[in-house]
């Protein structure tokens, strides 16, 4: 293995960790740790970077990725597979959690083991064909263009799941494009990408970002959880260790824009 597959490998992996101790710092107190479930958005974030390096037509663009454009690129491609195998193939978990349902629903009605599984298989295909996408993203306009339609279209992926159960909240609905909007100037500096490649770093951003604050500095339990669960005392206790993880490969990432530019 060459110096610069192993490099991406290894970037691919740390962002997968970074995943795997946010949810663990966000979700144990409320749905207990479990080792072997700790890894798989490292396991998912090395798989899904080692099929776009084996796309013949991707290998080019791929590689000419910076390390920080593959740390979020990795980031967002795991995020994005990660809802599509939470919502169509994971099989049913403890749902008496949970305030807002984990599986697929259709405007909040519960949606058949065999139409989530064809769902998936159909978001499974546009994840792929998102990252074909070629046109050239290099202006400062296009980049923010860009940046406001990714952040709307995470925002209507979220409305979709919550707001039948929690209502919509017509502000928080614009949080997610005013924020990668803020950040595409920053991106522009780093040069042009492709479509594909440009959204799923601005959705691994997006994700960095809004998820760092509602999880480590507002501490907020997560919505999807039921108010009335009481946190594990124990675990309370011991999870600063997954922020300290993170927040040191947070500043990893940071390090990483600069040994880019």
């Amino acid at each position: 293995m060459d110096w610069r597959l192993f490099s991406v490998f290894s970037v691919a992996a740390l962002s997968g960790l970074y995943t795997s101790a946010w949810g663990a710092f966000k979700d144990g107190p409320f749905e207990g740790f479990r080792a072997r479930r700790f890894p798989r958005s490292l396991f998912f974030s090395l798989g899904l970077v080692g099929l776009t390096a084996a796309v013949p037509s991707l290998r080019t663009q791929f590689f000419a990725l910076s390390y920080f454009q593959l740390f979020f690129f990795a980031m967002g491609l795991e995020r994005t597979w990660s809802e599509i195998y939470k919502w169509s193939f994971r099989p049913p978990r403890d749902v008496g959690r949970f305030a807002i349902p984990q599986q697929l629903t259709l405007f909040g009605r519960s949606v058949s083991a065999t139409g989530r599984a064809r769902a998936g298989v159909g978001f499974a295909l546009a994840l792929a064909f998102g990252v074909t996408l070629t046109l050239p993203i290099a202006s400062l306009t296009m980049w923010l263009a860009t940046s406001f339609a990714t952040g709307l279209g995470v925002s209507m992926g979220g409305a979709y799941k919550d707001a039948p159960f929690e209502g919509f909240q017509p502000l928080k609905f614009f949080r997610s494009s005013v924020v990668l909007t803020l950040v595409a100037p920053l991106l522009w500096r780093l040069g042009a990408l492709p479509l594909g490649m440009a959204v799923f770093v601005l959705v691994g951003i997006e994700r960095f970002l809004v998820e760092y604050y509602k999880s480590f500095v507002l501490a907020s339990v997560p919505g999807k959880f039921r108010t009335d669960l009481v946190p594990d005392s124990r675990f309370l206790r011991i999870r600063s260790r997954y922020h300290l993880c993170a927040a040191a490969i947070a500043v990893v990432a940071v390090g990483l824009y600069g040994f880019s530019r």
